[in-house]
């Protein structure tokens, strides 16, 4: 499954854009957010057209463990998008949350 984007979330509490779905595209798309450090962080991820608004928001403040926890991995599967939208992430500490989202567009 191709990569649609990735990243070490670098800012705390801010919407980051991850991936944006080209013209007459329509991605469904899984998304992997894993804590990287020893303490909780909460993270969240939604689906916009221009930065979050209300209505976009798909998870937040999810508390994801720490590192070496069974539960510091937030996995969701199957998501679907259309064409101009973006996946947007955050979490609530900079530079310990990684993200990937992968998948096929059609």
């Amino acid at each position: 499954m191709p990569t649609f984007g990735k990243t070490c979330i670098a800012q705390a509490d801010t919407w980051v854009p991850l991936y944006t779905a080209g013209a007459g595209k329509a991605p469904t798309f899984n998304l992997n957010m894993v804590n990287c450090s020893a303490g909780v962080v909460t993270v969240g991820f939604a689906i916009g057209t221009a930065g979050v608004t209300n209505g976009d928001r798909l998870e937040f403040n999810t508390p994801l463990d720490p590192a070496g926890q069974i539960s510091n991995v937030l996995e969701r599967t199957g998501i679907q998008m259309s064409a101009g939208e973006s996946i947007y992430v955050r979490a609530s500490a900079a530079n310990v949350v990684d993200a990937r989202a992968y998948g096929y567009e059609d």
